[in-house]
């Protein structure tokens, strides 16, 4: 959030958006804009502000509130797949899938993956805690949950060719020589979800990228 008159600049999380409600601001920016439909953080688009600018990759919601964010952004300004190709210079991710039948089969084919091809610098997704830990285990690599201690996130990322992690991580890792993403466990109907774990592969510069 900016302030033009004050040459007030602040950065602010969505859970402290409320302390801001009787504070004007010139520009209101925003990011990660699909989460300024949920009740939770409806507040922080309520900030009084003369322009705003929203920003998200993953425009989704699957409470039917998609087109709240619009309505607290403004008229959308989009990229196509395309677009963004030329834009960002990147090849779009090969897609794999693996079906499987029971919990314990995925824990076989994540391994087999892993060992068959160890190169790629890999983030397997796990929703499931129980599940993270088990193949953080199997894989003898750590697992990135809520209870990992913020100052050892990163370090565990970057130090890790293979590293598990739980939803937390779905948004903010930026990671250069990321090549391959796995999902073991995750929201199936979530859209927002799957963009944003696919998206991790964007910032990565490293050849042909792969999720699973």
């Amino acid at each position: 959030m900016f302030d033009v008159e004050e040459g007030r600049f602040e950065v602010i999380t969505y859970s402290s958006a409320k302390k801001y409600r009787d504070k004007s601001f010139t520009l209101l920016l925003v990011d990660e804009a699909q989460h300024i439909s949920a009740d939770t953080w409806a507040v922080a688009a309520a900030i009084p502000a003369k322009y705003r600018i929203c920003g998200t990759a993953t425009p989704y919601r699957e409470d039917g509130r998609e087109d709240y964010i619009i309505a607290f952004s403004g008229k959308p300004v989009t990229l196509t797949l395309e677009e963004m190709e030329l834009a960002l210079s990147f090849k779009p991710a090969r897609f794999i899938v693996h079906l499987v039948r029971r919990p314990e089969e995925k824990l076989s084919k994540v391994r087999e993956i892993i060992r068959s091809n160890p190169e790629p610098k890999t983030v397997v997704f796990s929703d499931s805690i129980e599940l993270g830990r088990r193949l953080a285990e199997i894989l003898e690599t750590d697992f990135i949950y809520g209870e990992t201690p913020a100052e050892q996130r990163l370090e565990k990322l970057r130090e890790n060719r293979c590293i598990v992690v739980s939803r937390i991580g779905d948004m903010g890792i930026s990671l250069k020589d990321i090549e391959r993403v796995i999902e073991v466990s995750f929201l199936g109907s979530s859209r927002a979800q799957q963009g944003q774990r696919y998206g991790r592969l964007f910032h990565g510069r490293a050849g042909e990228n792969t999720t699973s």
